[in-house]
């Protein structure tokens, strides 16, 4: 093989990775900074009465938040796009809903009392 044969052949597989790695990330482009600008909040109720429910912990995509003495939480710095929203309190059954995060969505959870009723969320 020769020298000038060989520095092609380097030069051909520099510019190949190269390639790949931009392909690679802008395919990650959705991955990047902005994708991490959502967030999601609300007011978890007490299925049938409406109550406010304190004490839920409700959590998206590795972010988690405690509700306020009047049902209130929020979960920022969330991945925009469909997630999973969760939610469980003592006393109630387990809670999950597929959601669309965007900038700024509001979503309320109706928790269910353990042993009954049907739990929910309206926007």
């Amino acid at each position: 093989m020769s020298p000038k044969w060989q520095k092609t052949n380097i030069v051909s597989v520099i510019a190949a990775m190269i390639l790949f790695s931009l392909l690679i990330l802008g395919c990650g482009q959705e991955q990047g900074l902005n994708s991490r600008s959502g967030s999601i909040f609300g007011h978890v109720y007490m299925t049938g009465s409406g109550q406010s429910v304190d004490g839920v912990r409700v959590s998206c995509a590795g972010t988690s938040a405690t509700t306020s003495a009047n049902g209130y939480y929020e979960l920022s710095n969330l991945p925009t796009g469909w997630r999973t929203l969760t939610a469980s309190g003592e006393d109630f059954e387990f809670f999950s809903s597929e959601v669309y995060v965007t900038s700024r969505t509001k979503q309320n959870i109706y928790m269910t009392p353990a042993g009954g009723g049907k739990g929910g969320v309206d926007e």
